[in-house]
């Protein structure tokens, strides 16, 4: 049989459409191709998201001629068609309604991808074999926890009285909820656009099926409660990252309401509470670091179909291009974010290098944000600066002024405020959980709250770099010390000293009554009774330190650095931006030169303390 071949597509706003024909399990899988107007299209259809899989292929015949697709896919068709009872099912798959050997065709129909998931009748969400059997006791197992969760508003309000048995009596629920998150394609980064414009979405796992919605709720209710977690069990890594997708990413593109009506209380709430079409376009990439893209430039065209990323005309914020590197897609994704007024005064904070060498000797712009995860490690990092925080060291974004030379050189008008005399080991964050079984070895093993014993390693440095000082107002010294580590506590809100004081007596009194364990700071932090909600909330506000040092200046102020600032870098505020940031000097003649290390909080220069001192002295800063 002659191999199938693809005739030229009429315009950019036509698509093909398969139609599946009918067929039995062990039937060869039959389709014919017709070509239509995207919008409005000529009939309804549906649209498969899956991942291609491994590189085994099947084959199928279409318009009467063979057709090699992967056997992922394959699958995916004969479940469906399965289903289908005997009917011609209209579908998209991307595999077949796009001639992934046409570069010219594949950019326009990437383009318009996301209108061809918004205009789908309904999103059949393929996870491949149900190969341990266990997927139709899961999801009839998660229907009946979202049922029971339904009783109650938050996930604060359940009971610890609650046993497990109320829930589920299978022992393995927690190993099967975990091997259903683990599915590949959980971790890709095109699913969550294809799901999140979705009218309706299902889970196929197998032959087993389940309201995508159902999956989205249950993570709402898991990754709010402790109590919920040891109940039921499983991965809350997993639930989490579809909880914090929810949250960040799929109620930006505004249809949530659709697949969410019939939801619970708590579903509406957060979908109330964060509201469609607002945050940050950098924030949709951010979370796109922690999934996988074969092709390192999907991290950025797979979410171009987000209302973010268009400007008040509809045009995308940049142009996929298959033809252009990775880097000088970066590089042009950079530039266009600098020249939106809502997200330059952050797109620096999102400059997160991954090596020490991606500083200073990667040849790229240190300044650009690199949008692929070079790192194994798959775990979201919150920037200090953000829409909707308190930090806004550089003063109004309205006194920008910055250009980019030809050689890509990042211009800035800024003020270097300070120089680094110290850096601490990697700050984890788990280190300052209040449940020491989250701890090192090694601090489990010496039973001591790790706050004490940075702080000692604090004070010995400080003394090192600057002399005795310090010892003239400990306390003061230990309250920006504190207050550094929680980054101010990301809020535009301000909180007085007297209020973190007592946020971090309750943080220590955990310590003391359940662990007794002393603290060794200044006794005003010890108290008979405290709650545990502001102990807690000292903890999460330590989640900015994760994968970032503690640091001394030369002037004695403290810093929460990047994981690769050095002694000798210097500290600068910025003309609009959020927050400072650490630059390393650069050798280029002319001087003024310096790589972007990152961002930076600096204690005492977040809220616009130098906007004067900018306004007067300011100079030109030139990142390379």
């Amino acid at each position: 049989m002659d191999p199938f071949k693809y005739t030229v597509l009429p315009s950019e706003n036509h698509i093909r459409i398969i139609e599946l024909l009918p067929g039995a399990p062990e039937d060869v899988i039959r389709c014919n191709l017709t070509i239509e107007l995207r919008h409005p299209a000529q009939k309804p259809y549906d649209a498969i998201s899956y991942v291609w899989g491994e590189a085994e292929y099947d084959e199928i015949i279409c318009c009467q001629r063979s057709m090699r697709i992967t056997v992922n896919l394959a699958d995916a068709l004969r479940t469906i068609r399965t289903k289908s009872l005997g009917r011609t099912v209209r579908l998209w798959a991307d595999a077949i309604s796009i001639n992934q050997h046409d570069t010219v065709e594949k950019n326009h129909q990437v383009k318009r991808m996301g209108k061809v998931y918004e205009n789908a009748s309904h999103v059949h969400i393929w996870l491949g074999p149900d190969e341990d059997g266990i997927a139709q006791d899961l999801f009839s197992l998660i229907q009946r926890w979202i049922r029971c969760l339904k009783e109650y508003k938050e996930p604060s309000d359940i009971p610890h009285t609650v046993a497990a048995s109320d829930l589920c009596k299978d022992a393995d629920r927690g190993s099967k909820l975990a091997k259903l998150m683990h599915r590949p394609w959980f971790s890709r980064v095109w699913v969550v656009q294809e799901v999140a414009l979705s009218e309706s979405a299902q889970l196929h796992w197998g032959n087993a099926t389940l309201d995508f919605a159902d999956l989205v709720e249950l993570a709402c209710f898991y990754d709010g409660s402790s109590n919920v977690i040891s109940l039921i069990g499983g991965d809350n890594v997993a639930l989490r990252l579809i909880r914090t997708l929810f949250q960040c990413v799929y109620r930006t593109y505004g249809k949530t309401g659709s697949w969410g009506t019939h939801r619970s209380g708590h579903f509406k709430r957060l979908s109330q509470h964060h509201p469609p079409h607002s945050g940050l376009f950098l924030d949709i990439l951010s979370v796109g670091k922690i999934l996988s893209a074969s092709e390192a430039r999907d991290h950025v065209y797979s979410f171009l179909g987000n209302p973010l990323a268009l400007d008040g005309e509809g045009k995308m914020i940049v142009e996929p291009d298959y033809s252009k590197p990775e880097e000088q897609v970066n590089l042009e994704l950079a530039a266009a974010l600098l020249r939106r007024p809502s997200e330059y005064p952050y797109v620096l904070c999102f400059v997160q290098h991954s090596s020490a060498e991606a500083v200073t000797g990667s040849g790229v712009p240190s300044w650009v944000p690199r949008w692929r995860n070079d790192t194994m490690e798959r775990k979201l990092t919150f920037t200090i600066g953000n829409i909707g925080l308190g930090s806004t060291a550089g003063g109004s974004p309205e006194k920008t002024r910055y250009r980019i030379q030809e050689s890509h050189i990042l211009v800035l008008q800024g003020l270097i405020i300070d120089q680094l005399c110290w850096t601490s080991d990697l700050l984890k964050t788990e280190n300052f959980a209040l449940d020491p079984g989250r701890w090192d070895e090694s601090l489990r093993t010496l039973q001591h709250p790790y706050i004490d014993l940075l702080w000692e390693e604090v004070s010995l440095a400080f003394g090192r770099c600057l002399g005795p000082d310090m010892d003239l107002d400990r306390a003061r010294y230990y309250d920006d010390f504190s207050s550094t580590l929680v980054t101010g506590y990301n809020t535009k809100k301000f909180i007085s000293r007297k209020r973190h004081e007592h946020i971090l007596r309750a943080y220590h009194q955990v310590f003391k009554s359940k662990r007794s364990v002393q603290p060794s700071v200044n006794s005003k932090y010890i108290v008979s009774k405290t709650k545990d909600t502001e102990a807690g909330l000292f903890e999460r506000e330590t989640r900015n330190c994760s994968g970032r040092r503690f640091g001394i200046t030369k002037s004695g102020g403290f810093v929460l650095v990047p994981k690769f600032a050095e002694v000798g870098d210097v500290c600068a505020v910025v003309l609009g931006m959020a927050t400072p940031f650490v630059l390393r000097p650069a050798e280029v003649q002319g001087g003024g030169h310096y790589y972007l290390v990152g961002e930076a909080y600096i204690h005492g220069a977040m809220r616009g303390e130098f906007e004067g001192d900018l306004d007067r002295d300011k100079t030109e800063i030139m990142l390379v």
